[in-house]
């Protein structure tokens, strides 16, 4: 009589929440072959959300493609020295790094620390930018990235590719990755 009572209840539990979802974003990072030898890596992902929100779009539904009408140059410096609210640590990384979680990143700033952590001296490239693309679900793929001390601000160069109206791909294309210090503006450092 138990077990009939129990499904009686959660049966109509089961079909209500069927189309129910969490938004998703998910980030791989791949170091290059010829970077390895710098490792072995570990990585912490800081998301910062600095409560910017759309303003003057109408909203159709969640999962349109929208792009940020934010003006991203304008950030007043030091605004982004704000409490995280996301966090992702991954201490055994050395070549692959593989993290996701249920959130929606729009809007938000993405802060990725790759650390080297050898014996003979401990280095940190810092990637940092803005999620100015909508989705639903969101992967990021860094794929065969060089390793080099440094911090680089990507944003122009993020490529999204819509796979369906609720997901996205964003990878970097075409990035110089080469290190120039007189260039470096230090907007998403704390």
């Amino acid at each position: 009589m138990k077990l009939f009572l129990l499904l009686f209840f959660l049966l109509p539990l089961t079909f209500i929440n069927a189309n129910a979802q969490s938004p998703e974003f998910s980030f791989n990072i791949n170091i290059e072959q010829k970077s390895r030898a710098c490792g072995p890596f570990f990585v912490v992902i800081n998301i910062i959300d600095l409560g910017i929100e759309q303003r003057n779009v109408p909203k159709k539904n969640t999962y349109d493609n929208d792009s940020t009408t934010y003006d991203w140059n304008s950030l007043p410096a030091g605004s982004l020295d704000t409490v995280n609210f996301d966090k992702g640590f991954h201490s055994d990384f050395e070549y692959l790094f593989q993290y996701s979680n249920q959130k929606m990143l729009f809007n938000k700033v993405v802060r990725i620390d790759i650390i080297k952590d050898s014996p003979i001296e401990t280095d940190t490239m810092t990637i940092a930018f803005p999620v100015t693309q909508k989705a639903f679900i969101t992967k990021f793929n860094l794929i065969n990235l060089p390793y080099i001390h440094g911090y680089f601000e990507p944003g122009a160069f993020i490529e999204y590719n819509y796979i369906n109206e609720k997901e996205a791909i964003a990878t970097i294309n075409n990035f110089n990755w080469k290190y120039d210090s007189s260039k470096e503006r230090k907007l998403f450092l704390k």
